[in-house]
């Protein structure tokens, strides 16, 4: 192979495959490296996406969301070469590609890859739903998988509290659907997986297919109200629970009505009132709060009865057997955020990431557990040890046999009994934790708050559930054959919405989904609520203001609503009415004489009758006066020029314009009292135009309106 500059450069190489090598390397025979006469060559045409996709493609494997101006960086780092923006999508796509493979394909071989997680992990339930054939020589269609694996269904039972969380996502690439989860509790309150699958759309029919598989696993029964399910009020959730367990509890994320209920009602006092309902441990309280809701708002109170019964959202109605207080659906959130990259993939791609994660994941919590010593947790000690804080505001009283009264601030007393672990506040009895009464009767007798937690809370509990780790599989060339025919891709179907990456931020939270505080108080977005500067009335603006406002005391000038723009008259158009100086009269009408910002006609300070006067002198003035005033106008604009005081250029204006702009200034600047300047400058705008001055200040201080009234613009 021998390879050459341009013309005249003189540089070249010749080298030569050598097959005693054993390489498919080329040895260079001749070599001449001195470039002449010739610039660098920046463009290479044999660098195609297919060639950058290849070599590149082990980069794009650690960093899977290689942004493009890094990899055209890479090729002029290394290659000394350019390539375009184009070609370097394109090869990262062919690079990712290779790497996720072919989605098709994974469809095809999703019958092997479920042999092979049923052959490691015993006891795992597999389920999947393909359209039938549509004629004899086609495939049946990909519609549904579900996946239960064996260990995380054996440790769920053997600790986990019997409370489900359940949630949906989209799912991203060739095929968009949805993820549909069922997430449990561990005893330090982390979120441990069940089983997910993956579905065409969420909806009523979705969540009874996977739902019946996932009470067979948990061997649930029909009748059975052990178990309490919490879900952010999913489409077709509700019905498809209610059909098959109609006995279960069903919690609704107070975070997710809070945000509908802050659409009508926002504000930090309106958000006390409503999660004072919500954290309300007895019915008692329940209502107190409620009735507070209802004396400040009635609107309010009114939505938050149209709401969800409270039994689904408000502490003082949950069942005391689930050792549980959750108000929001936390474990789904958070296991949804960990899987974001894993939507990405195709069907076996998503998840087998998943698989990997949460094996991983497991070992890493056993290890990170070892590290902590004592009966819970450390997420539950450090719960625990919050609550130790508001226990020293109280005071006790003790019977001799385990009884306490705790009396504390603004007269509150409750009975605590630490034999039978309750208190009357009733915290303690559906959390499974001590309140804040119960520790300081705890701590009076010297003993450690963390031993009268629930047992469900126990760390030895925890490494009994985290013993059921998951198993490594092989590779794809390893996997057996399958009962399952060969599938086709599923129909493309229509998500509802536009579908993101991300979830959707709250207002109280930052990009990164970290809620923002500020001294340890959550901070809401600012609301702004728009008002019109016409009418002065919320909800719309003056462009759509249809009020009229009264006029300001009989002092200001009438306000009619603005007309539409396609109605009002150009510069020197004539509306067809008749005026006070004759429809044809060209003279500038002193109601629209803008000073400074500023209407005459509008100004509160003007006093009474001063429009009335300027009125009756115009029509008396005859047709000849009007001429003369016209020609001494330049007199009067010099004479003005030499006093240094700004006046503005003066337009004819009919009726329908004078009346807008007039309500217009009004409604902008009736609000600001006059300077003397501002009403010096009115004055003489006033005499230029031949009016009656309505201010008495300066040099029309000492003189009255009669001396004046035929002084202004005569000669």
């Amino acid at each position: 192979m021998r390879a050459k500059c341009a013309d005249p450069c003189k540089w070249y190489i010749y080298a030569s495959h050598v097959p005693a090598l054993g390489t498919e390397d080329f040895v260079v025979k001749t070599i001449y490296d001195v470039h002449t006469n010739c610039s660098h060559a920046w463009r290479n045409k044999n660098m195609t996406s297919n060639w950058v996709a290849d070599k590149f493609e082990e980069s794009v494997r650690s960093n899977m969301n290689m942004p493009v101006r890094q990899l055209l960086q890479s090729i002029d780092e290394q290659y000394s070469c350019e390539i375009t923006r184009n070609k370097g999508y394109k090869a990262l796509a062919m690079a990712k590609a290779a790497i996720k493979g072919s989605a098709s394909q994974q469809y095809i071989d999703v019958g092997r890859y479920t042999s092979e997680l049923q052959k490691t992990h015993p006891d795992t339930t597999i389920d999947i739903k393909y359209s039938p054939r549509a004629d004899p020589e086609s495939n049946p269609r990909f519609m549904r998988f579900y996946c239960c694996l064996g260990p995380l269904k054996k440790g769920f039972r053997e600790g986990c509290r019997p409370l489900i969380a359940l949630d949906g996502c989209h799912t991203k690439g060739a095929y968009p659907g949805q993820l549909l989860t069922a997430i449990g509790a561990d005893p330090n309150n982390g979120w441990w997986p069940l089983a997910w699958t993956v579905v065409e759309k969420e909806a009523r029919e979705q969540w009874l297919w996977f739902l019946n598989l996932l009470i067979g696993d948990l061997e649930i029964p029909a009748t059975s109200s052990e178990y309490t399910f919490i879900s952010d009020q999913q489409k077709g959730l509700d019905s498809a629970l209610l059909e098959l367990l109609p006995e279960v509890g069903h919690r609704y994320c107070v975070q997710h009505m809070y945000r509908n209920f802050k659409k009508k009602h926002p504000g930090e006092v309106f958000k006390e009132k409503f999660w004072s309902i919500a954290v309300a441990s007895t019915v008692e309280f329940y209502e107190a709060a409620l009735e507070e809701l209802r004396a400040y708002d009635q609107q309010a109170h009114a939505w938050v009865k149209r709401a969800a019964p409270p039994h689904h959202w408000c502490k003082a109605f949950f069942s005391l057997h689930m050792k549980s207080d959750m108000l929001v659906n936390n474990l789904s959130k958070t296991f949804n955020s960990h899987i974001l990259n894993a939507r990405e993939l195709p069907v076996i791609g998503m998840v087998e990431w998943i698989r990997q994660f949460i094996m991983e994941r497991i070992s890493n919590r056993v290890y990170w557990m070892r590290k902590y010593s004592g009966p819970v947790g450390p997420a539950i000690k450090a719960l625990i040890e919050e609550r130790e804080k508001f226990s020293r505001k109280w005071k006790s009283i003790s019977n001799g046999k385990g009884g306490y009264q705790v009396r504390g601030p603004k007269g509150e007393q409750f009975a605590v009994y630490l034999r039978d672990r309750t208190c009357t506040c009733r915290l303690w009895q559906i959390s499974g934790l001590p309140c804040c009464h119960a520790i300081f009767a705890i701590l009076k007798i010297g003993r450690n708050s963390n031993d009268y937690a629930d047992q469900c809370y126990s760390r030895d509990l925890f490494f009994q559930i985290y013993e059921n780790v998951l198993y490594p599989i092989s590779g794809k060339s390893l996997w057996s054959q399958s009962d399952i025919p060969i599938l086709d891709p599923p129909l493309a179907c229509v998500q509802p919405g536009r579908p993101k990456k991300a979830r959707r931020k709250d207002s109280s939270e930052n990009r990164s989904g970290v809620h923002v505080r500020t001294n340890n108080v959550q901070k809401l977005r600012k609301h702004v609520i728009m008002h019109c500067r016409r009418c002065g009335q919320a909800g719309h603006n003056a462009a759509t203001c249809k009020s009229v406002p009264e006029n300001n005391g009989g002092e200001g000038c009438s306000q009619p609503a603005p007309a539409p723009k396609h109605a009002r008259k150009s510069k020197g158009t004539n509306n067809g009415s008749s005026t006070a100086h004759g429809a044809n009269s060209q003279e500038p009408d002193f109601a629209h004489v803008e000073v400074q910002g500023y209407s005459s006609s509008c100004v509160n300070s003007q006093p009474h009758g001063a429009e009335e006067q300027t009125t009756s002198h115009n029509d008396t003035s005859s047709h000849a006066e009007r001429n003369a005033q016209a020609a001494t106008s330049s007199t009067k604009k010099q004479q003005i020029r030499k006093t240094k005081t700004p006046v503005r250029r003066v337009r004819p204006v009919n009726d329908t314009d004078q009346s807008t702009t007039a309500a217009n200034k009004q409604s902008l600047h009736s609000k600001r009292k006059l300077s003397e300047i501002d009403k010096i400058r009115i004055n003489t705008n006033y005499e230029y135009l031949g009016k009656e001055p309505p201010f008495k200040i300066g040099r029309w201080a000492g003189t009255s309106r009669s001396s004046r009234s035929g002084s202004g613009r005569s000669d």
